[in-house]
């Protein structure tokens, strides 16, 4: 217990956060990155070009790793909890519907079912991770401080 209060007290420190978004940034643009990039400009099964797919989270991890504000994880956090329920929702939804079906029956391999639970495990950490680097809230005492501080460097120019 000790070494996740540890982590989750490491996890509330701002430079982590944003050290935490730079990471996912890279991340994220990594495997898009590779390859040919014709394939942007085509549709992806939802309808939406494939540059939208990219760039979208791409642009909410660059303005959080900037400004690191309560409104931006909400929706980071919102978008992937809603990813990892459709995604789960998607794999249980096709294995129930093999299940009854034996033109479709699918046959399970150890390897493929160990890939699964290791798949649904990794959205857990990363939702449990993006919950965990929630900003904090500067009071209102030493926003007021902060402010008056610049404030005073602008004037000392």
């Amino acid at each position: 217990m000790k070494v996740i209060s540890k982590i989750s007290e490491l996890l509330e420190r701002d430079k982590v956060q944003r050290i935490c978004y730079l990471i996912a940034l890279f991340i994220w643009l990594l495997p898009w990155s590779i390859g040919d990039f014709s394939f942007y400009n085509t549709h992806s099964s939802f309808g939406i070009k494939y540059i939208w797919l990219v760039s979208i989270p791409a642009i909410l991890l660059t303005i959080q790793i900037i400004l690191n504000k309560t409104i931006i994880w909400a929706t980071i956090f919102g978008l992937f909890f809603m990813y990892s329920v459709f995604s789960i929702y998607s794999i249980l939804t096709d294995i129930i519907e093999r299940s009854g079906n034996h033109v479709k029956a699918i046959s399970w391999s150890f390897f493929e079912i160990c890939l699964l639970i290791v798949y649904f495990f990794c959205l857990f950490l990363i939702n449990l991770i993006i919950y965990k680097l929630k900003p904090k809230k500067i009071s209102c005492i030493s926003q007021k401080s902060i402010t008056f501080a610049l404030w005073i460097d602008l004037t000392s120019i």
